[in-house]
């Protein structure tokens, strides 16, 4: 079995109380954004001007709560997790979703959806 991203997981709430994912350019598949830490959400929040997001943590040994976060946001189209991404720059790491926990990782160049 694939570990998931160490320590703690900090994810994103939208107005509504959604998670908060992102599909990249041409991408059949959405991506749900976390963070390693509570200081790297809030950097993404003010560069990416999120206004009225939430942080909440799932402890790193939670692992019912992972997979059932993964499980909730699989049948919406969203396929990976997209680890401490840098609204600036784009980079961040992958894991991909397999069945209901992380699979392979790897280093990952966001590239935004175009308008």
């Amino acid at each position: 079995m694939n570990e998931a991203p160490g320590g703690d997981l900090y994810f994103l709430l939208d107005r509504n109380g959604a998670l908060l994912a992102f599909r990249e350019h041409v991408a059949p598949w959405a991506a749900l954004v976390a963070f390693s830490s509570e200081e790297a959400a809030r950097r993404f929040c003010a560069d990416s001007g999120s206004d009225g997001c939430e942080i909440v943590t799932v402890a790193a040994g939670d692992t019912d709560s992972l997979r059932a976060i993964i499980n909730q946001v699989k049948p919406r189209g969203i396929r990976y997790l997209l680890l401490d991404l840098d609204y600036r720059r784009g980079n961040c790491t992958r894991y991909e979703f397999e069945g209901d926990w992380f699979g392979a990782s790897r280093p990952h160049q966001f590239r935004p959806e175009s308008h």
